[in-house]
């Protein structure tokens, strides 16, 4: 695993736990409110935070990461939304065990360890 790559999976994984509370603090009857009326509601920027675990995931073991483009994830529930930040996490947690396996031909884990070790070759 390059340490660029590990660096994100670390701060992931020290991340998680205070995120899951966050989560579990959010009230279920609020997640209609919104601060002001252009901002997006509690239940989408919860939704949001659930999300983010898989941004991880991609960006450590795809080949390109495209930010998603579109309305917001809706969730019906606060179950839904903790359900799937769970599911991020455990996705994120297989990914990073695979990329500890060196699996990960071709992804930006092993371009980014090529281009340190094409500097180390030049320099």
């Amino acid at each position: 695993m390059t340490p660029k790559v590990e660096a994100i999976f670390k701060e992931f994984h020290a991340e998680v736990p205070a995120t899951r509370r966050l989560l579990e603090r959010v009230p279920g009857d609020k997640l209609g409110w919104k601060p002001h009326h252009k901002s997006r509601s509690l239940g989408e920027l919860t939704a949001h935070i659930a999300g983010l675990p898989a941004m991880v995931e991609r960006i450590a073991t795809s080949n390109e990461v495209t930010p998603c483009i579109g309305p917001p994830l809706s969730l019906g529930s606060l179950e839904e939304i903790r359900e799937r930040f769970e599911q991020h996490v455990r996705e994120c947690r297989r990914g990073s065990r695979q990329n500890d396996r060196g699996s990960r031909n071709g992804t930006v884990a092993a371009r980014l360890q090529g281009q340190r070790d094409l500097q180390h070759t030049a320099g």
